[in-house]
């Protein structure tokens, strides 16, 4: 069972702020205005936190049309490429100071506690790190880069535009392929326990279920998942104490919130159906199996350079895994199943583009 888990959520919530508002966030900041010195403030339960603008943001960076009408504006973190040296701040980066660490998003190893934590946001960029796999050398939304192994990633970009959720250097969930240009929601849960496993969630636009991305990975109970004391978090839009010349975030994010409880997949879906988001469709145009070796072919209508993900299931409320991926060449594109799995039974498929 998850510790402090959310008891209730609404079940059909009307639109974004009434499903955000319902899990009762402790932090919420919706970037809605067009000034840098009214600050952004924090809409959350708790006291205190609201941020302020760094030096190199402008008025011009804010006011960006965010993912969906009811989600208002969004801030756009513009170039070039900064770095950071240790902890002291380059004048010219884009980043938001909420004026202290913010305990929910670490649990240090000097005081642990078993607890929970869920942080969302809507983020959209093109950018790529260009220091490969290396976190502490790349471009994050909230992250520390501790002396020791004490990390917390909440949000990174490597060398091939993928999206990295990160525990005490431990690369604990990636979705791929994140970095296209497109607006993407985003919720990540972290639930620290002492004497067993602890449990690390990414969704992606709505979870698996509602044709996103699910991740649920486990990181070791105590020490092990636990951050140093140098590891807190206080700023949006870099890693701190990065390295290099590449740690600040490019792109736009909106909608930041962070909850004291842990999300499931169900409501990771009802906030992003509740942000009125209208996906790109696209329908499977042919499905054929050979009889003599069992291989299940599909088809279905796409976009030239897109990738997309073939999932597979044994019941349509099952575990969805995947299959195989393809970038199409064309405005078709085709997946063989070739390793189905043995015996009788009924297996489902479906597309999800990445």
């Amino acid at each position: 069972t998850d510790p402090t888990a959310a008891s209730s959520m609404p079940a059909t919530p009307a639109n974004w702020v009434a499903a955000v508002a319902a899990d009762a966030p402790a932090y919420w900041w919706r970037f809605e205005g067009t000034a840098v010195g009214d600050g952004v403030p924090n809409q959350g339960s708790v006291a205190g936190f609201s941020g302020i603008y760094g030096t190199g943001i402008r008025n011009v960076d804010l006011g960006k049309p965010s993912a969906s009408a009811g989600l208002g504006n969004a801030l756009e973190f513009t170039g070039p490429r900064s770095g950071n040296a240790a902890a002291t701040l380059v004048p010219s980066m884009k980043y938001v100071d909420f004026g202290a660490p913010i305990p929910e998003l670490y649990n240090l190893r000097s005081a642990p506690t078993e607890k929970a934590a869920t942080l969302e946001y809507w983020i959209k960029t093109t950018q790529r790190g260009s220091h490969g796999d290396n976190a502490w050398q790349s471009p994050a939304i909230f992250a520390r880069e501790s002396g020791g192994d004490g990390d917390m990633y909440w949000g990174w970009i490597n060398a091939q535009g993928d999206f990295g959720f990160s525990t005490s250097d431990m690369h604990d969930a990636t979705a791929t392929n994140l970095a296209d240009g497109l607006w993407h929601h985003i919720v990540m849960t972290k639930i620290w326990y002492d004497s067993q496993a602890c449990v690390s969630r990414l969704f992606v636009d709505g979870g698996a279920l509602n044709g996103g991305r699910s991740f649920e990975v486990t990181t070791p109970g105590g020490n092990s998942s636990q951050q140093d004391d140098d590891g807190t978090i206080q700023y949006l839009g870099f890693t701190q104490n990065g390295e290099l010349d590449d740690t600040q975030f490019i792109g736009e994010i909106d909608e930041v919130a962070i909850y004291p409880q842990a999300f499931n997949e169900a409501q990771a879906r009802l906030h992003y159906l509740a942000a009125g988001i209208v996906p790109a469709t696209f329908k499977v145009t042919d499905i054929s199996v050979d009889a003599a070796t069992r291989d299940v072919t599909v088809t279905w209508e796409a976009v030239a350079g897109v990738s997309y993900r073939v999932l597979r299931a044994s019941s349509l409320s099952g575990t969805w895994e995947n299959a195989g991926e393809v970038t199409a060449t064309g405005n078709t594109a085709t997946f063989t199943d070739t390793n189905r799995p043995a015996g009788a039974g009924t297996w489902f498929y479906r597309v999800v583009r990445n």
